[in-house]
């Protein structure tokens, strides 16, 4: 079943806007998110309503949340949905969700969020990114993506398709694949496929917790970086090591091979370097 509210706004390019205008898949999409009574859901992006009318049921949202927070950049698409009344438990915030602090928005409502969305194709890389970052605050999210995206964040060690988003969403998240979705379920219609995958935080990180979060990020996107090349080349010099000897050693503390690929390595992997190699660096300025 095909809804008409899009018409009404047209897409915008710069903002990588495709509408969805299929009920049957914005039910699905908001049957997959677990809510219980009072529950916080954010909506990144809202656009047009597809997933906010099914969020809102009966005008208070769904399942008894205490709020639905919809996040949208574009004010055209803020004014349309603020004339559908759908009810006073949907908060509208005008915010670029690039820069949106989940932090601060848990900290309003004490308690941890839950996400929907339907990621504009052009930032949902970054914004993927973003969802490492606040993988404390984040309890659940329901994204739709591009399917090429999807399969990326899914992807086991090994793939062509493993790099940094399989990394840093599955050290935070337990990560699965729910559905896929036509192109024909948007207007306009896009030139690719879609997937929907679930994020649930882990309550515990895969084998060990990450010493240093920006020493582990920096290490995943150099690794990516050159992807095809050996460790102990892709990876040399690394913040400060920049002697060859020192930096192989500290692959052979973490018991990782230097003939290894980048992609060879699994999470833990890179957790694990990543804490031998701040020890080291720890070290070094205390020495």
């Amino acid at each position: 079943m095909k809804h008409s509210h899009s018409a009404r706004i047209v897409p915008k390019k710069s903002l990588g806007q495709h509408f969805l205008v299929d009920d049957n898949i914005s039910r699905k999409i908001v049957a997959s998110l677990s809510v219980v009574p009072g529950d916080v859901v954010v909506e990144l992006g809202p656009g047009t309503g597809a997933l906010t009318r099914f969020l809102m049921e009966r005008g208070s949202p769904l399942k008894g949340a205490a709020y639905v927070i919809a996040v949208e950049l574009d004010p055209e698409a803020i004014h349309f949905l603020s004339s559908l009344g759908l009810g006073d438990g949907l908060k509208l915030v005008k915010e670029d969700m690039l820069k949106l602090d989940f932090n601060a928005l848990s900290k309003e409502f004490r308690r941890p969020l839950k996400v929907v969305s339907n990621l504009p194709y052009n930032i949902s890389g970054p914004m993927l990114a973003r969802f490492f970052d606040f993988r404390h605050t984040i309890d659940e999210a329901i994204l739709m993506l591009q399917k090429e995206v999807a399969q990326r964040v899914l992807s086991p060690p090994g793939k062509k398709t493993y790099g940094v988003l399989s990394v840093l969403l599955n050290y935070g998240y337990w990560v699965e694949g729910l559905f896929q979705v036509p192109r024909g379920a948007f207007r306009p219609i896009p030139k690719v496929d879609s997937m929907v995958i679930r994020l649930r935080k882990r309550e515990s990180p895969p084998k060990s917790l990450v010493a240093d979060h920006a020493i582990f990020k920096r290490l995943v996107r150099k690794a990516f970086q050159k992807r095809r090349k050996k460790v102990r080349n892709a990876l040399f010099p690394f913040n400060g090591i920049d002697e060859r000897g020192a930096f192989e050693r500290c692959l052979n503390e973490a018991n990782i091979s230097p003939d290894l690929r980048p992609e060879d390595l699994s999470v833990e992997d890179f957790v694990d370097l990543a804490n031998v190699l701040y020890t080291h660096l720890d070290r070094s300025k205390g020495s």
